[in-house]
């Protein structure tokens, strides 16, 4: 599995730098990519070939296999991990964040 990062996520990167909103550029950063090793995880977990990951400004792409093959319920968890992970995410800045 590699990670692709687009190059609007750099030059989204670049000017979040250049604006000083660097440190917000950088947990959206993480936070994509977390909400998409979330996915990755659990398909890798139901020995689902996972081919790349592609990063961008507010979103990604978790490029794998053809899983409806696998069935709804896999689907299913597969689906889920991303969002789940967003909301573990989410939940700790919110109860260990700046106060």
């Amino acid at each position: 599995m590699r990670i692709k990062i687009n190059i609007s996520f750099i030059l989204f990167l670049f000017i979040s730098i250049y604006f000083s909103f660097w440190q917000n550029a950088i947990i959206i950063f993480f936070s994509v990519l977390l909400h998409e090793l979330g996915h990755s995880i659990v398909a890798k977990f139901f020995n689902i070939k996972v081919l790349e990951i592609q990063l961008y400004p507010f979103g990604g792409i978790a490029y794998a296999e053809n899983i409806s093959k696998y069935g709804g319920k896999i689907e299913l968890f597969v689906a889920l991990a991303g969002p789940i992970t967003s909301m573990l995410i989410a939940m700790s800045f919110y109860f260990f964040g700046k106060q």
